[in-house]
């Protein structure tokens, strides 16, 4: 499914926004974690140990120790620590992916089973596992978020010549209190079949389904800073 063409686009039509700059840069290495207890509630008291108050854990937005726990376990991200304190590493392939007139697709608002929602405003992405390739997640990362919406034949462009890492520290919605570092792989691709207008992908989800919705807007520098603080 994915192609790699660096040099080409699927479109060649002018395109009505600013281009996309980037610099090449190699991918570094990914280091142990520093929590290693077997058990969610090990997990627990090593956060509380290190600086971070998980009293709030699993209400409102915030997601659960257990699910941060398996989200270790999975390797979508380590536990390191900096300066004392508990520090979360997650390594992200962002995929511009981008249509005829030069926009990009981002991902708006997230509604969950329950029936919360998220605003996301991110574009497509994909945490990486281990010291996976981002090459290797683009596929995954478009099946995943787009499949429901995309007929069987689709086609991956990725223009590997705007890759661009990134790295970013805030605070995560998902988890209060634990800072998390973002390693960002971001590149942009065309996929073709998708729909031009706002739309909405459906995911099974435990209890029901995750809704996403998605635009389509100009890359603007308030945007192109814009990482997954959400997550």
């Amino acid at each position: 499914m994915l192609r790699s063409t660096p040099l080409t686009s699927l479109w060649t039509r002018k395109s009505v926004c600013n281009k996309l700059l980037a610099t090449v840069v190699s991918p570094r290495s990914v280091k142990l974690s520093s929590f290693n207890g077997t058990t969610s509630h090990q997990l627990q008291s090593w956060l509380e140990s290190n600086g971070v108050d998980t009293s709030g854990y699993g209400s409102g937005l915030a997601k659960t120790i257990s699910e941060l726990f398996e989200e270790t376990g999975k390797r979508e991200s380590i536990l390191d620590l900096e300066g004392g304190r508990a520090l979360r590493v997650v390594r992200v392939l962002s995929l511009y992916v981008i249509n005829e007139k030069g926009q990009v697709l981002f991902e708006e608002e997230q509604v969950l089973p329950d029936g919360r929602s998220r605003f996301r405003n991110v574009a497509l992405s994909e945490k990486l596992i281990g010291d996976e390739d981002w090459r290797h997640a683009v596929d995954r990362a478009v099946k995943e978020e787009l499949g429901s919406i995309l007929p069987s034949g689709y086609k991956i462009t990725v223009l590997e010549d705007t890759y661009k890492l990134l790295t970013h520290q805030s605070n995560s919605m998902s988890y209060p209190n634990l800072t998390t570092k973002y390693i960002i792989h971001r590149v942009s691709a065309n996929v073709t079949d998708i729909p031009q207008e706002p739309f909405s992908t459906h995911e099974p989800r435990p209890g029901g389904r995750l809704t996403t919705k998605w635009v389509w807007r100009c890359l603007s520098p308030d945007l192109q800073t814009n990482v997954l603080t959400t997550s």
